[in-house]
């Protein structure tokens, strides 16, 4: 199999803590990994550049990943939670051998049937977060995104299906602005992922919150940013009727409001966030986004020519001309009419792609079907 690994070292038996962390410190140090499954009754997977493989040539119990979910989530309760129904969101920090650096893992332990048939099994999917972000010239962020993405006021959203990066391009904005400008930045997040307050040659301040633990709820976020004369405020998530009120209102309010949603692409997003709404209330939060709204990026990750995975991004940069066309229109027809706008004066998806194909950086299956719309490319 193309890009397959081996790990060498896989304990004959029961993984042991010394066996796990060095196990999950030789994935962060790959940096092709980004994802990890321990799974009761199965052989140990890793996410490399994109395609799940199987790494290990045993298989791991019950018994031995509970134990290991108890000691990551320092939780002795970790089983009976799981055996509650409840699943378990938590960071798990292991430092490199020479103690210079730290890798940060997000996990969700959550119970499941076990895989050789058994009613009691586990689940621990662990994701790989470097611990500073990259920057926006790391990513190979274009040129007009890099001048747009940090607006003084008004709502950016990336957005873009699960697994396609789009806190890590988020991350990078907010490091892009704390490097470059004297702004105050709080960032409200499930649980936090990099550590801006590690970010080299700072200008301005950051708090990061975490969910669950430091604050109650996403919700309450915004709240809380009025009240703390915060510049630019970071959402993790926005989903639910809620947050995404607090989100809109902390725009109106003046702040740089960025959050991340998930959809499909550019023109689908606006619609999509105001069908979370009741009926009713749609044309009056559609209303607020288009006063508010200042980009929209969609990000898809994609396979590379040569290994590795690359962004092909779709974004729009909204000017007074698109929300004054917006305003004269119900919600029921933004798909079409930013659609047209993405065409025109933004970057489609299919626009993106031709640009790497012809830089030679995907190949012509991958650009053909996302050309086709298929956003589901691996």
């Amino acid at each position: 199999m193309e890009n397959a690994l081996v790990y060498e070292n896989e304990p004959f038996s029961v993984w042991l803590d010394d066996d796990f962390n060095r196990f999950c410190l030789w994935c962060a140090e790959l940096k092709t990994i980004s994802d990890i499954q321990f799974y009761s009754g199965c052989h140990v997977f890793i996410k490399n550049n994109g395609i799940w493989q199987k790494i290990t040539k045993r298989k791991i119990n019950y018994t031995n990943l509970v134990a290991i979910i108890n000691q990551i989530s320092r939780d002795e309760t970790a089983e009976a939670m799981l055996v509650s129904g409840k699943f378990i969101d938590f960071n798990y920090v292991i430092n490199a051998e020479n103690r210079e650096k730290e890798y940060i893992f997000r996990c969700n332990a959550t119970a499941c049937r076990d895989y050789m048939g058994g009613r009691a099994g586990a689940s621990l999917i662990m994701r790989i977060i470097q611990e500073i972000p990259p920057s926006l010239e790391d990513l190979d962020v274009e040129p007009a995104l890099m001048k747009t993405c940090h607006p003084p006021k008004g709502l950016v959203l990336i957005t873009g299906t699960m697994g396609n990066g789009k806190s890590t391009l988020m991350a990078a904005i907010l490091r892009h602005i704390l490097q470059n400008e004297p702004r105050y930045i709080s960032t409200f997040e499930d649980p936090i992922e990099f550590n801006l307050l590690k970010v080299p040659n700072p200008v301005g301040i950051v708090t990061q919150s975490e969910i669950h633990r430091h604050i109650e709820s996403f919700k309450d976020a915004p709240v809380t940013s009025s009240r703390r004369a915060v510049d630019v405020l970071y959402i993790g998530e926005s989903r639910d009727v809620n947050t995404l009120m607090g989100v809109l209102n902390s725009a109106d309010m003046g702040m740089a409001v960025y959050t991340t949603v998930h959809s499909d692409s550019v023109p689908e997003t606006i619609q999509r966030i105001c069908n979370v709404f009741p009926f009713a209330e749609r044309d009056n939060v559609a209303s607020s986004i288009v006063n508010t709204i200042q980009l929209i990026v969609q990000q898809r990750l994609v396979p590379k020519v040569g290994g590795g995975r690359i962004a092909i991004r779709e974004y729009l940069i909204f000017t007074d001309e698109h929300k004054k066309i917006l305003r004269q229109n119900s919600y029921i027809n933004y798909f079409q009419l930013i659609q047209k706008m993405v065409e025109e004066d933004g970057v489609s998806l299919e626009r993106a792609a031709r640009i790497k194909l012809d830089q030679g950086m995907i190949s012509e299956q991958t650009y053909k079907l996302l050309k086709l719309g298929n956003y589901d490319v691996r």
